[in-house]
């Protein structure tokens, strides 16, 4: 559209003001108090979101331009705005105002006459057809300099199209131009278009019958006539796309990738462009191969970085974003830390690091305590912890803390968390109390130490939520003698074992057996389960119950050896006859099993 631009210029050159007029000159005054044509506020009702961010700006900013007297900066932007949104009667209202307003009536008679070319019953465009018409004086036809035409005294049909006076031969495109209203007595005459004109005109036609080959063909030809103009190839790929031309969209944007010798802004477009449309198509190795090459400038590695993200391709991530520059953003170091923290733990932890920096008591302060305490450097980790907000820790976040904090050698932070962790409903798992003891035994909190071992060793849960609980009672049968005050030594007592001893002993081998044919039975299952296509539950169901049989037959196991050993080494020399009071009671219980050892031995 800038060849359009320039060229239809020089056809229709006109009397110009100087652009560096001000307010303080009258033509500056004479533009500030122009009325504006239409709100930039009409554009929601005529662009889509992305289209709209695009083009509003550069209205806005002509229009001021437009007030302040600035022509080369207002035409500059209000093109800038047509060229991305040509069918936007919004736009060329602003632009056919701003021609107007600085003397080129002959450019704006052609902006309100191609918007009329494409919505032929827009009022306004019309309206301000026939007031520029009632304004200036009527060209002349075809070069000549003729007495002016019956209609000289009642403005032209506004559905006429403007008749160029003497283009260069090499510029010319004729066409039979529409016809008059019948109440001009003007014959037909002949409509002179420019090659960009008449291929952008192509181009449209071949959009609307869906030949894409063709309206590609036109691009190309538009592209070359405009130096492959940044702006003019963001619109073609667009209404490509838009009316499903993607492949021939991104074949246009793979040829001139990457970009090279354009604005930063029109670039960061175009890269977006492309990717959106190699992510949205069929994967092609080669096309992706293009886009894993780190480019120039950061904000466009950033770009790249987001798109391999999107595609779950950490090698292309780290490849784009290994520079580490101090431009990246708080994304682009979540980016590289999330992609390196397994086989670049370092560079993650530096990566997680920059993004707590730019955005410190979030997801990047979780992130860096995570990858610190992996790594071992449990003072990184605790500062990071330190630093989340209250609102930011999930409740297996606080217990994470609580440990961090007690390999840091700070077991009073270790014991706060805790406290959180139980106050937003944490559950009370082994885990819990084995923390909790050791941080207060390391605070010197000695009571809270010993009752929170005591529950460490009351609830000791396996990977299955199972709780084995092991009691022994002490029963002392009527007229037996009182147990001594003293154990007497092992040397004193003998060889002797109880008979407990061997019936513990029998079935904590009993039960490991039981937990070693049942646990591996269950794993065959499981693992036939996950080679399994179809009927598959009955056994998944059938390895869920042989690991439940193994888990508590192991539990069972461990009790029953613990009570074998306590009662061999605790217990005084039973008497004979109270050799045959020993009793072993196992009694279950939902979700758990309680093994009871009671009688004198």
């Amino acid at each position: 559209m800038k060849l359009v631009t320039r060229t239809l210029a020089v056809l229709f050159a006109a009397a110009t003001v100087a652009s560096a007029q001000s307010l303080e000159s009258p033509v500056g005054r004479a533009l500030s108090g122009t009325a504006r044509p239409a709100q930039p506020e009409e554009l929601a009702n005529e662009l889509s979101g992305y289209r709209r961010a695009l083009v509003y700006p550069h209205v806005q900013k002509g229009w001021e331009s437009v007030q302040r007297g600035d022509r080369s900066r207002a035409l500059a932007e209000l093109e800038q705005a047509r060229a991305l949104a040509p069918d936007s009667a919004v736009v060329a209202l602003h632009l056919a105002a701003a021609y107007r307003a600085f003397g080129e009536g002959a450019k704006a008679e052609l902006v309100l006459q191609d918007r009329l070319s494409r919505k032929p019953d827009d009022v306004r465009a019309r309206e301000a057809l026939r007031a520029l018409r009632a304004g200036q004086p009527k060209p002349d036809v075809a070069g000549t300099s003729s007495a002016p035409h019956e209609a000289a005294t009642e403005p032209a049909a506004v559905d006429a199209v403007p008749v160029v006076t003497n283009p260069p031969a090499s510029a010319r495109v004729v066409r039979p131009a529409a016809k008059r209203s019948s109440r001009s007595t003007a014959k037909a005459e002949t409509m002179v278009t420019t090659p960009a004109e008449d291929a952008l005109a192509r181009f449209g036609a071949a959009l609307e019958t869906k030949k894409f080959d063709e309206a590609r063909a036109h691009a190309d030809r538009l592209l070359r006539d405009n130096n492959g103009g940044a702006t003019l190839l963001d619109e073609l790929t667009y209404r490509l796309m838009d009316a499903g031309g993607s492949e021939q969209a991104t074949m246009m944007l793979l040829q001139t990738y990457p970009f090279a010798g354009r604005a930063a802004a029109e670039r960061d477009l175009l890269v977006q462009r492309l990717a959106l449309l190699v992510s949205s198509g069929p994967a092609d190795a080669s096309r992706l191969a293009r886009l894993r090459d780190p480019l120039d400038t950061p904000a466009l590695r950033s770009r790249q970085a987001s798109f391999w993200a999107i595609e779950r391709d950490c090698d292309a991530v780290r490849a784009v974003l290994a520079d580490m520059s101090p431009e990246y953003g708080y994304e682009d170091w979540l980016r590289l830390g999330d992609c390196s923290a397994t086989l670049m733990p370092t560079v993650a932890r530096d990566a997680y690091a920059r993004a707590q920096d730019l955005r410190p008591g979030g997801h990047a302060s979780r992130a860096l305590a995570y990858q610190a305490y992996a790594m071992g450097d449990y003072q990184t980790a605790l500062g990071a912890w330190r630093g989340v907000t209250a609102d930011a820790f999930a409740t297996a976040d606080l217990m994470a803390a609580a440990t961090t904090a007690f390999a840091a050698g700070a077991p009073e932070q270790a014991g706060d968390w805790l406290e959180q962790y139980r106050e937003r409903g944490g559950m009370p798992d082994y885990q819990y109390w084995s923390l909790r003891a050791r941080s207060a035994d390391a605070a010197g909190h000695r009571d809270e130490a010993r009752a929170s071992f005591e529950q460490t060793v009351a609830m000791r849960q396996s990977e299955k939520n199972r709780i084995v609980r092991v009691e022994l009672n002490e029963l002392t049968p009527p007229g037996a003698e009182p147990m001594p005050t003293q154990r007497p030594r092992r040397a004193e007592r003998g060889p002797h074992i109880p008979l407990a001893t061997f019936i513990l002993g029998g079935s904590a081998v009993a039960a490991a057996g039981t937990f070693v044919f049942f646990g591996v039975s269950g794993l065959d299952k499981k693992n036939r389960a996950e080679r399994c296509q179809s009927g598959c539950q009955g056994l998944i169901d059938d390895g869920r119950r042989d690991y439940v049989i193994a888990d508590i037959a192991l539990g069972v196991a461990v009790a029953a050896a613990t009570a074998a050993i306590l009662v061999w080494v605790l217990q005084p020399e039973p008497k004979a006859k109270d050799r045959a009071r020993a009793a072993l009671a196992i009694q279950p219980e939902t979700r758990a099993l309680q093994l009871s050892v009671s009688g004198a031995f």
